[in-house]
């Protein structure tokens, strides 16, 4: 049983791969801050946020979460786990639900790509909050 029910879900495909993303967004549609919540590693699914999900949206933020690649209901291709291919898959997830900038949390291996992204993009993020980096 969740604690909130996303008001969108669906699968964001990676165009440089083809791997299909599975995200959820939560909170209000026109919430005027979004805060993307990144996968930690392959090996952990989105739901690893369930208790911040909830406080983020009751409080006014767009939440974005989704399974990185080989995890949860994303695909799981045989290669394709750089810190680029990563990276990439943030982009298309923003790209799917039009996500033009967020506030970036990320914990363990998923700060890595928070940092790729933040220095690549940097147009895209509004802060960065790094948990525990590995």
């Amino acid at each position: 049983m969740r604690a909130i029910e996303p008001y969108a879900a669906g699968f964001a495909t990676n165009p440089h791969d083809g791997v299909r993303l599975a995200y959820e967004v939560f909170g209000l549609p026109d919430a005027r801050r979004t805060i993307a919540l990144l996968p930690s590693w392959s090996i952990a699914p989105s739901r690893f946020w369930k208790m911040q999900v909830p406080y983020f949206a009751q409080h006014g933020f767009r939440v974005l979460t989704f399974d990185g690649r080989g995890s949860g209901k994303s695909d799981r291709p045989s290669t394709g786990y750089t810190t680029d291919d990563f990276t990439e898959d943030i982009l298309t997830v923003f790209d799917a639900v039009a996500v033009e900038r967020a506030a970036i949390v990320a914990i363990s291996s998923g700060a890595g790509w928070a940092l790729q992204l933040a220095a690549e993009h940097p147009e895209r993020v509004t802060h960065l909050v790094l948990i525990g980096p590995e």
